[in-house]
């Protein structure tokens, strides 16, 4: 599942329900991405008129990464927030009991084994 954080008019509220679904639903993975106003879409000409609580921060490329979420905020959330939302929703998938025995195992011996040969296979091609 793939879910974008800092929409436009979204508040922790809205976030916390996202997160209470995702673990509602029968998931093997998710990713989470936060906002971001590229140009030429509608979701910058939103932020540079402050619509739907969205606030530019930066037009620096730099900033411009779904995971790290800096060049925009929302008048109700900071992009500390939204991080931190992002953290916690990432932390209470992946650290619940269930998905902490499929890392175990994945990260067996014989699983470490695997993803060595297979990076070597890819090396030597």
């Amino acid at each position: 599942m793939f879910l974008i954080f800092g929409l436009p008019y979204e508040s922790k509220k809205t976030i916390n329900e996202t997160i209470n679904l995702m673990m509602k639903v029968n998931l093997d993975y998710v990713t989470i991405g936060i906002l971001v106003p590229f140009p030429g879409t509608e979701v910058l000409d939103m932020a540079k008129q402050s619509i739907g609580g969205l606030r530019l921060l930066s037009t620096n490329w730099e900033y411009y990464t779904i995971q790290s979420g800096n060049s925009l905020y929302l008048q109700s959330l900071s992009s500390k927030d939204l991080k931190w939302l992002q953290t916690k929703a990432y932390m209470k998938f992946y650290l619940r009991p269930s998905r902490i025995f499929n890392l175990l195992e994945l990260a067996s011996v014989q699983g470490i084994f695997n993803i060595a040969i297979e990076c070597i296979r890819k090396v030597f091609k």
